[in-house]
């Protein structure tokens, strides 16, 4: 039996708990998600679900603190677990400044992948390291590393998108994730706007 999805009331946003579509590139994702009226969580979204103090059912029962915990312990690496999860977010470097965009879409023709949103990105860290949650900004980008524990970080490649990744229940942040890479290891959560279903 599938686990119920997770919703975010101040995004209003719900989120699958079951990864789906693994083995398919992160252009095909955004086709096969369209199809079923859902979408790729864009960074932001998904890094507010591992930190939340509010976090839902999909039917509105409001999680106690110690099952939430339980649910975002799990997103953050079960033992053993390997897997990951594509993200909304791909890195662009030009006139020598890094740029995330975001808010994906297909084009009038259906086949063309576009863009809503895009984002200069100042003070961006730019070498490995162990990031924590408490230091994300605003559009799911980590501010500075910590001394230890926490999540992995690998920084952005030119053209490259987000891929949230555990391995053997490590997570780790990955901003150079080549998004034609085919791995039945890496799906998506997919994602559903709460507003534009009820408007």
């Amino acid at each position: 039996m599938a686990s119920r999805p997770l919703y975010i009331p101040h995004l209003e946003i719900e989120v699958a708990r079951t990864l789906r579509y693994r083995g398919h590139s992160w252009h095909d994702l955004h086709h096969d998600l369209k199809k079923e009226g859902l979408r790729m969580p864009l960074l932001s979204e998904f890094m507010t679900l591992l930190k939340t103090e509010e976090l839902s059912l999909d039917d509105g029962t409001l999680l106690t603190p110690p099952r939430r915990k339980v649910i975002q312990r799990n997103f953050l690496g079960r033992e053993y677990a390997t897997y990951g999860a594509l993200l909304d977010a791909q890195f662009f470097h030009k006139e020598e400044r890094w740029y995330l965009r975001q808010g994906h879409h297909l084009g009038s023709n259906g086949i063309d992948l576009q863009f809503a949103e895009e984002h200069p990105l100042e003070d961006l860290l730019l070498s490995t390291g162990v990031i924590d949650l408490d230091h994300i900004s605003s559009l799911g980008i980590p501010q500075n590393t910590a001394k230890k524990g926490g999540i992995s970080y690998r920084p952005p490649q030119d053209r490259c998108v987000a891929c949230y990744s555990v391995k053997q229940g490590k997570a780790s942040l990955l901003f150079d994730y080549d998004p034609n890479t085919l791995d039945f290891l890496v799906g998506v959560y997919p994602a559903r706007d709460r507003r534009s279903a009820v408007a």
